[in-house]
């Protein structure tokens, strides 16, 4: 009996659904039922041409008044047709946020809870056949391999770019893509992919670079844009920065939901597509600004190294040279891009080897990859160990990392206090040497002996560990000679 009970409306609801019906019917008086809603600060009214435009308080009653409710209360009446009009609007249209949303066609919806009115649509070129032997030349020039050069770095770019347009066109759930590192440089062109992308996605871009290092928390302008876009220009490179951009990326990339925090706007979590994009020059003080390379950010990044020009009297497919033929040559490479695009989406097909949790597999450009390391803490920690654990006689080492941080902190270390200081403990020794042995294993790896106990073994700079097992480290390391080691 109980159940059947609370099938049954109150008699409040009962009145509060007769009075929204009145309620509805007054909009549509007005013609306005659907076509206006509120966000707490602004009314939001759609006009004949579909488009929603932003009006204040004062706006929507006049419109009332041409629509003929009164702004008067009868005797029976507590509020006047208008005011109820407005009072309905304000609490049964009422939206959580209304503006442009990337990845999103206008209209209503329904995102992660909260209710959302897209007041604009992404628009983006539309795809037909035709030629882009410019746009080809473009990509060619940059990620084609070189003589000598062994890498094709097109398959990536393709796969990447082909999958962020399919997501944006389906609209995809998981509509997730890694961030796209362009490094080249200045004047390779690298710009000009960018530019393209950008095009191809509709042209709505921000800069959230000061939100990447963590300088600015308020992210809400990043909503209306499908491209975020990191210039070589902004380039912090203290370690604190790039720490700080390795987490924004990762949220970036592998949240689904983005936490939104705008001036003045409530603080929200909503669904919306992204695409974040840095191009950085090459020289190892502005690949600086990048994030170190650790495991739990690798997967999350494209990294391609762009390459300057084989003739550099002719940089590009078109002559560059002067305003004019720079203008033209832009001018072609946008009336090439609906081909490009049909053929991208329509022709190019993802290599099966190169499939990957964000459409295609992440890759770092072994160039580019190798400089990052070369300017990283582990290189650091690298010299170190040279420093404290080999001399002209002693060219291997082997022990625990709390045998090697105790070497290496200890105060019989040669190193400053400054250095030792900033070896943290024997697990971040651990985490470092599992990076460095990623770099070189050659001379780095960590091996079980026959009584089950894991050791790393390390060859000093021109050595390897080719061929050296913990079984034969005693001949390899010299002992056998009468050479004394200098064991930890």
């Amino acid at each position: 009996m109980s159940d059947l009970l609370f099938q049954h409306k109150s008699g409040d609801e009962m009145r509060e659904e007769a009075t929204a019906k009145g309620d509805d019917q007054l909009l549509e008086q007005a013609g306005l039922l659907n076509r206006i809603f509120f966000d707490g600060s602004q009314f939001h009214f759609q006009d004949r041409q579909g488009n929603w435009q932003p009006n204040n308080r004062k706006i929507v009653e006049s419109h009332l008044k041409d629509a003929n409710l009164s702004p008067l209360c009868t005797k029976d009446e507590k509020m006047s047709q208008m005011e109820r009009a407005l009072k309905h609007i304000c609490v049964n249209f009422r939206v959580d946020y209304a503006a442009p949303l990337a990845g999103h066609l206008r209209g209503i919806y329904n995102n992660n809870g909260n209710r959302v009115l897209v007041t604009e649509s992404f628009k983006i070129p539309e795809a037909k056949e035709g030629d882009f032997s410019t746009i080809q030349g473009v990509i060619d020039q940059q990620l084609a391999p070189r003589p000598g050069e062994g890498i094709d770095q097109r398959p990536w770019f393709y796969g990447w770019w082909k999958h962020s347009l399919e997501c944006l066109i389906h609209g995809y759930q998981k509509n997730l893509g890694m961030c796209l590192v362009l490094a080249g440089a200045r004047g390779c062109g690298k710009s000009i992919l960018k530019d393209l992308i950008k095009a191809s996605l509709g042209g709505r871009e921000c800069q959230p670079y000061s939100y990447l290092i963590g300088k600015d928390n308020f992210n809400g302008e990043f909503l209306k844009a499908e491209l975020w876009v990191q210039d070589d220009d902004q380039c912090s490179t203290d370690a604190k920065s790039r720490e700080e951009m390795a987490a924004k990326i990762k949220k970036i990339v592998a949240d689904k939901v983005f936490h939104v925090r705008g001036k003045h706007v409530e603080a929200m979590d909503l669904k919306l597509y992204r695409r974040l994009i840095i191009c950085v020059n090459d020289e190892p003080e502005k690949l600086l600004v990048l994030p170190q390379l650790h495991d739990d950010i690798s997967d999350k990044i494209l990294m391609l190294h762009c390459l300057p020009p084989l003739d550099a009297a002719n940089p590009m497919p078109m002559p560059v040279k002067t305003a004019e033929e720079q203008d033209a040559f832009m001018e072609q490479l946008e009336a090439e891009l609906p081909a490009f695009m049909h053929w991208l989406l329509n022709e190019y097909e993802i290599p099966d080897a190169l499939y990957g949790r964000f459409g295609v597999k992440h890759f770092q450009h072994p160039d580019i990859r190798a400089v990052l390391f070369e300017l990283s803490a582990e290189q650091t920690l690298m010299e170190q160990i040279e420093r404290v654990c080999f001399d002209e006689v002693t060219g291997f080492w082997h022990g625990t990392a709390s045998n090697l941080f105790s070497a290496l902190s200890g105060e019989s270390s040669p190193l400053s206090l400054r250095e030792r200081n900033g070896i943290y403990k024997a697990s971040w020794l651990g985490r470092q040497l599992s990076r460095i042995a990623k770099q070189h294993p050659e001379r780095f790896k960590q091996m079980q002996d026959g009584n089950g106990s894991k050791e790393w073994y390390i060859a000093r700079t021109g050595l390897t560990l080719d061929g050296v097992t913990p079984s034969t480290f005693r001949q390899h390391s010299g002992e056998e000679d009468g050479i004394e080691d200098d064991y930890i």
